[in-house]
């Protein structure tokens, strides 16, 4: 978890209903600043001041997959974004946790930059208002 990328919106949340809160993260960045290539490209153009107002134009695009990590019970998480459906790429910023489909579990939704937002369905097979608890299960898009 030390290098979750370019990271915005940490959430603790238990998505698997197991009693212990997983992690999830938003991440990506409009434009990679650190880019050797485009600051060696900018060395070598004479730019105008209002080209230079817009140097961002010439770094590329930061999007990275979101991330999730599942508590693993004993104070460690593992990667768990490909098996719970929360790793697609992009630039991704805010997320807002609620139970949208009142089936108990938290659901999630993503604000992605220039993009519509992301909506993932928590399909955990328990909810908080069952004695139970689940196995993990995964969160759709």
């Amino acid at each position: 978890m030390a290098a979750s990328d370019w990271s915005w919106c940490p959430a603790f949340v238990d998505v698997d209903l197991d009693g212990y809160e997983d992690l999830l993260i938003t991440n990506g960045f409009e434009f990679d600043v650190m880019d050797q290539d485009s600051h060696d490209q900018l060395r070598t153009k004479r730019l105008t001041f209002e080209q230079q107002k817009r140097f961002r134009q010439f770094h590329p695009g930061w999007p990275t997959p979101n991330a999730a990590f599942r508590n693993r019970r004993d104070g460690t998480f593992e990667p768990a974004g490909d098996v719970w459906g929360f790793n697609q790429p992009g630039i991704s910023y805010g997320m807002a946790l609620g139970d949208l489909d009142n089936d108990g579990d938290l659901d999630v939704v993503v604000n992605n930059l220039n993009s519509v937002a992301s909506l993932y369905r928590n399909e955990a097979t328990a909810s908080f208002r069952d004695s139970g608890r689940a196995e993990p299960q995964p969160i759709r898009r």
